[in-house]
Parts: structure tokens; sequence; C-alpha cells
């Protein structure tokens, strides 16, 4: 009997040794799903170190790493450091983000080399002229890029009281001049520089389409708008400047800001410098009764 019992035992056991090993076998080569248990390596999809993750991807930013004009405006501020433009976790390049909504962002980035002053140069804002010489400055910038020629600091500021002093004697004043006005008295009348032209009703991408044929833009900004560091707050209500570039891989436009010292290559986010384009009316801070989106195209002179 006792050698019966210690058979049966032994049967028993091989039993098991076999239903074991194909129970392992059929898990190690997937024909049947192994339970939670069976492999203690898988990765975790929610939590731990290996966590796949499900927040939401980092936000691309598409903000300005920008400078601005001075308040109102008198002595830009200094500003902490600007931080580069985030990469984001977006397409690598600009071939990458073709779409019906934004058909001008297709090609590479665009810049031109144009000369820059603030309005200005010497920061002696105490003058009149000069506070108020936006226009003037974005007007010198464009004609002498158009022109191909240079600028320096004392240049710049002898063009900037020159053309104030025209306004003033033929016009009289120099003050906040509208788009057409400031392609009227200071581009024409002034400059005697005639390759331009005004549109109204714009949109963003035919600024983009602009700078792609060949021409940079002067345009007529709510500078309370575009949020820029170097503002002494809360900026000024109404400004221009020069738009000399477009970089599809961030979706900003490059400008030259002549409101600060720091504006040279100063950049805006495509969207938030659209929205804070707008006309104003020629005259010395005469009400803005309505919002219309206007820039002036500076094609090279011609002659």
């Amino acid at each position: 009997m006792t050698f019966l019992k210690y058979l049966k035992i032994a049967l028993v056991t091989a039993a098991i040794s076999v239903l074991s090993l194909t129970v392992l076998y059929f898990y190690g080569v997937g024909r049947i799903p192994a339970p939670a248990w069976f492999n203690n390596n898988s990765t975790a999809v929610n939590g731990g170190s290996d966590s796949l993750g499900s927040g939401p991807v980092a936000d691309r930013g598409t903000g300005p790493a920008t400078g601005g004009i001075a308040g109102s405006q008198g002595e830009d501020r200094p500003a902490d450091v600007i931080p580069d433009n985030p990469a984001g976790d977006g397409p690598a390049s600009s071939s990458d983000v073709i779409t019906e909504k934004n058909p001008a962002a297709s090609g590479g980035l665009v810049l031109y080399d144009v000369p820059f002053t603030s309005q200005a140069p010497f920061a002696e804002w105490s003058d009149l002229r000069q506070e108020d010489g936006c226009e003037e400055a974005a007007s010198l910038m464009a004609v002498t890029w158009a022109r191909g020629g240079k600028l320096t600091p004392a240049e710049a500021k002898r063009e900037i009281l020159a053309a104030s002093d025209y306004e003033l004697d033929t016009y009289g004043s120099y003050a906040d001049t509208s788009a057409s006005a400031t392609a009227e008295r200071i581009l024409s009348g002034y400059f005697g520089f005639d390759n331009y032209s005004v549109k109204y009703d714009i949109t963003a991408n035919d600024i983009i389409s602009a700078l792609r044929s060949g021409d940079i833009l002067i345009v007529p900004m709510d500078g309370q708008a575009l949020a820029n560091p170097y503002y002494t707050p809360p900026g000024p209500d109404r400004h221009m400047l020069v738009v000399k570039g477009y970089d599809p891989d961030t979706d900003e436009f490059i400008t030259n800001d002549n409101g600060t010292r720091h504006g040279e290559d100063l950049r805006y986010g495509r969207e938030l410098f659209y929205n804070a384009i707008r006309d104003y009316p020629a005259g010395d801070h005469l009400p803005i009764t309505k919002t219309r989106k206007a820039m002036i195209i500076i094609g090279p002179q011609t002659y």
C-alpha cells in the first residue's frame, strides 16, 4: 500500500508539472492573453516613473518675445531678459504648416535688412517732436531701406526733426498722422518718395504676402495692445512701426520698432500683432471713433 501511495503522489506531481509548462508556453508565445500578475515588468499606463502621461502637451507659445515703445511716450524702461520663443512640440519646419487658413505660411523666413533708429536717437524724449516722432522715424527707416541707404544716429535725429518741422509749417501739426496722412505728408511731401500704396481692411496674410513680394510695411498700431516689456505703462494708444519680416516657424512678425532703443528686430506673435493694428485720425490725439486696419506698402525705389 505504501508503494502505491507514493506512486500516486509522483503521478499527480508530474501531471501538475506538465500542466504548468503548457500554460507557460502558451502565455510566452502570446496565443492567449496573460493576466496582470504574469508580467511584472509591463509599463504602467497611468502614473509611475514610466507613465506615458495624460496631461496636456506644453503650450506652443506664439506670444511676442519683444520690446516695445516708450509709454506716452517718454524714455523706454529697461526690461528683464527676454526669453527665446519656446520651441514647443510643433512642426520642425514651416513646410509642415500648410493649411487653407494660413496659405502664406508656406515658405521660409523672410527678413529684410532695414536700417534702424529710435524716434529719439539720443534718448531726448522731452523734445515733443521726438516723443511724437513715430511716424517720422518709421518713414525714415522705410525710405532709407528703399533707397539703399544707411543711417547714423545723428542723421536720424536731423531727419526726424526736419520732417516734423516741415509738417508743422505745411500742415500746422506734426502729431499723430494717420496711414494716409503719413504717406501723403511725410513719404511724398517731405521725402519725395512715391513707391508706396496704402491698403485698408487688411488681413495678416496680406502682410505676409506683401513681405514675400519684396516689400516692407509701415503699420499703425494700438501700442497698448502690444503688451511690450519696454513700455512705460500703459504705453501709447497710437503708434507706427516698420514690419520687415515674418518667421513661419515661430509665426512671428519681425519689426523695427522705433518707439524704443531696443526696437531692432523685435518680434511679435502673429495674432497679437494683427489684433493690435489700428489706424487713427490725423491730428493731435483726436478721438478714435472706429477701428480700421491699414498698412503702407513700401517697395524698393525705382529710378
